[in-house]
């Protein structure tokens, strides 16, 4: 059993994992690269494990920071050879 300060410090984890899922298959939808679509799709299916690995230990549900996840997305969509946001 987690106590307070523990599961306060889960919570957020799984909250990033939540997050990083939705980016990661965001931007897999968007990339015109088979290879790099598919290592995307693999990281984003990696970060919902990880997101269920916390809620074994939460018990709770908890939703992605959409902010976060449109900023990132809002980003990439005006990424130019010249000013990369991010690449594997």
């Amino acid at each position: 059993m987690l106590d307070k300060k523990e599961r306060g410090i889960f919570l957020k984890l799984q909250k990033d994992e939540a997050t990083a899922n939705l980016i990661y298959t965001k931007i897999s939808v968007k990339e015109k690269n088979s290879h790099n679509k598919e290592i995307l799709r693999k990281i984003a299916e990696e970060e919902k494990k990880h997101y269920e690995i916390l809620k074994s230990y939460t018990k709770t549900d908890v939703h992605p920071n959409r902010f976060t996840t449109v900023s990132y997305t809002h980003l990439r969509a005006h990424e130019t050879s010249l000013h990369l946001v991010c690449r594997l």
